[in-house]
C-alpha cells in the first residue's frame, strides 16, 4: 500500500455553480454553507478530514 497521498479529481462545473449559487446577493449569508459543502464532498472521497478552520468576511479556510 503506496503513502502517497491520493489526487481527487475537481468537478469544477459542480463547485462553480455551488459558488455561484451562495455567493449571490440572493443567498450571500449562506456562503458558509458553501464551504460546508466543499468539506463534504472532501469527506465522501475519503480524503484526508477537511474541517473550516476560519469564516469571515466572505472567506473560509480549509484545511
Amino acid at each position: 500500500m503506496s503513502d502517497a497521498p491520493i489526487k481527487a479529481e475537481v468537478d469544477w462545473r459542480a463547485f462553480s455553480e455551488v459558488f455561484d449559487y451562495y455567493a449571490s446577493g440572493e443567498h450571500g449569508a449562506l456562503l458558509h454553507e458553501f464551504y460546508v459543502w466543499v468539506v463534504d464532498q472532501l469527506d465522501e472521497r475519503e480524503l484526508e478530514p477537511a474541517r473550516i478552520l476560519e469564516m469571515g468576511c466572505g472567506t473560509g479556510l480549509l484545511a
